[in-house]
């Protein structure tokens, strides 16, 4: 489950690209056969993150953690805002190259992958979800996911692997 964990955090970290470039083909163009699938891309990417989020704690093993260090994990938030406004680079245009976007989307999805930055997720605030950087007595920092506001390390207690650096709080 972690590679598939990890391709839809990525896909929902990249999705308000997606987001942006409807929105640049609406206020120039508005086709609708562009808007609406792109529309429809991102929200079959939230809900399949949503759904693999909720079976995690199902089908992961759960253990306990015992956290030294906690922050919230916002530190590549400016690189992730310049990526989703990529698309009104291309407003000036009175068409948007596709091919270029598309070229940007997945480089910037290649980049998240190899980066494993994909924990600054716009998508997965909206479904409610927090990220926080957790450093364990071993000295291993891992990105917790979480629906708890945390504000001590004894909030943390019981949690499954999502990918190598990602943890699910189990609530």
């Amino acid at each position: 489950m972690t590679k598939l964990a990890k391709l839809l955090l990525v896909l929902t970290s990249t999705a308000p690209i997606l987001l942006t470039l409807a929105f640049v083909e609406f206020i120039t163009q508005k086709d609708w056969s562009i808007i609406l699938p792109l529309i429809l891309v991102v929200v079959a990417f939230a809900l399949f993150c949503f759904y693999i989020l909720g079976q995690a704690p199902k089908k992961l093993e759960s253990f306990p953690i015992t956290s030294v260090s906690l922050k919230p994990a916002d530190n590549e938030i400016v690189g992730f805002v310049l990526a989703y406004l990529v698309p009104i680079l291309n407003t000036g245009y009175n068409e948007i190259n596709f091919f270029l976007m598309a070229f940007i989307y997945l480089l910037f999805v290649v980049i998240a992958w190899n980066s494993n930055a994909y924990h600054f997720n716009p998508i997965l605030g909206v479904l409610g979800f927090n990220a926080y950087e957790v450093t364990t007595k071993d000295n291993i920092t891992y990105v917790l996911l979480t629906t708890k506001t945390l504000r001590k390390n004894s909030d943390i207690s019981n949690v499954c692997q999502l990918t190598q650096y990602m943890l699910l709080d189990i609530q």
